[in-house]
């Protein structure tokens, strides 16, 4: 058995990710529009929910407590996460090109 040397400069790796590509839930495209329109109208009624709580909180004068405070935060979260992640796997639902930058996951992973 030989053993060669082996240069510093093959002991590290050169990769550099620029990119990263989105799986697909299906091959199928009929499934893929079908999937777009069900995760739409879920995050179009979790938006509307979310917003109908922080209403309630805010315009009923006898909700101005520091439970409801908490509880008025909690939808607020909510549709922060929501809206930063959701538009973005619905555009890759019908995208031929499904990647995201690093920069860009980047973002993402440190608003949430």
């Amino acid at each position: 058995m030989k053993v060669y040397p082996v240069s510093p400069m093959e002991k590290e790796n050169q990769t550099v990710a620029t990119e990263f590509i989105f799986l697909k839930f299906t091959s199928l495209p009929q499934f893929q529009v079908l999937l777009f329109v069900l995760f739409r109208i879920i995050y179009i009624f979790s938006l509307m929910g979310n917003l109908f709580i922080i209403l309630i909180v805010l315009m009923d004068s006898g909700l101005h407590t520091a439970m409801s405070f908490f509880i008025c935060n909690l939808p607020q979260v909510k549709v922060w996460y929501i809206t930063v992640t959701v538009p973005k796997m619905l555009a890759n639902f019908l995208a031929d090109k499904r990647t995201i930058s690093f920069l860009l996951l980047v973002l993402l992973l440190c608003w949430h």
